[in-house]
């Protein structure tokens, strides 16, 4: 799994044009937006590069600045419901103390303007979708070409 760490716009721009990467990783780190515009976000889901929102992030914020952190967020929903760009929440936990509940994560992303089924679909199909990619990216030649594995003699005569 290719993860890349976001936040300088050109950084952003390199990992969003690139089909290998699988994840943007706080696009809006050390910025006041969130880190992506509409090209960005084309090019994104395009290339099915999924935007990470880090809940870490969000709550070691200090409080009076949480307001940026969820501002950044919802432009982050603006782009995934224009441009269907793939969102992807984390919890970004270091030890078992920091793991979060589903429905604590679901009810935090209404927050920021997030539905049941959309952070439903961020927590559980995005990342399989960006496990099922990667059990095929050995095979993957180039995009659309893709390496079949050789029969055996066996496989013929039964």
């Amino acid at each position: 799994m290719i993860l890349v760490h976001g936040g300088d716009l050109k950084i952003n721009r390199a990992a969003t044009e690139d089909p290998r990467v699988d994840i943007l990783s706080h696009p809006y780190r050390s910025r006041y937006d969130s880190g992506l515009n509409h090209v960005l976000a084309v090019k994104a889901a395009e290339n099915n590069v999924s935007v990470e929102i880090n809940l870490k992030y969000f709550l070691l914020t200090r409080p009076t600045q949480r307001y940026r952190v969820l501002s950044q967020f919802r432009q982050i929903m603006k782009l995934h419901r224009k441009y269907n760009v793939p969102v992807i929440i984390t919890s970004d936990a270091s030890s078992v103390y920091d793991l979060r509940h589903p429905q604590d994560v679901i009810a935090l992303a209404s927050c920021f303007g997030m539905t049941n089924d959309e952070a439903l679909h961020a927590l559980s199909t995005v990342p399989q979708n960006i496990l099922a990619r990667n059990e095929i990216r050995d095979q993957i030649i180039i995009p659309g070409v893709r390496l079949l594995k050789q029969r055996s003699q066996r496989d013929y005569e039964a």
